[in-house]
């Protein structure tokens, strides 16, 4: 399978990238519910992002996306909470937890095919 338009995703990617950075940057002067807003916008955009990366570029449709991301955050959530990690380590917890999780899941139901 050829990914056709992949390079169509670098301004986007790109905007993102740029986004982080300058809310990184003036995170210490914003207001805390903008600055709560602007992560909230990040985080769902870049949700949207990988949702239009696989069904926009693989024409696969998945009905479980956000449930990967959910169990991220669950884990995120739990590690910080119970376990008192530092959050940057309940973050990379999380994304491991969501990428284990989806490529075991990910990685059997791919291999599918017809309608189940």
């Amino acid at each position: 399978m050829r990914l056709r338009g992949i390079r169509s995703f670098g301004p986007t990617l790109w905007g993102i990238a740029l986004f982080l950075v300058v809310l990184a940057g003036t995170a210490p002067w914003i207001p805390v519910f903008l600055l709560t807003v602007l992560i909230q916008l990040l985080i769902f955009s870049t949700l949207a992002y990988s949702l239009n990366l696989i069904t926009g570029l693989t024409g696969y449709v998945s009905f479980g996306h956000v449930v990967f991301m959910a169990f991220g955050a669950y884990a995120l959530a739990f590690a910080v909470g119970t376990f008192h990690l530092h959050p940057v380590a309940g973050v990379a917890l999380g994304a491991l937890v969501g990428l284990a999780l989806a490529l075991g899941i990910g990685g059997v139901t791919l291999r599918f095919r017809g309608v189940y």
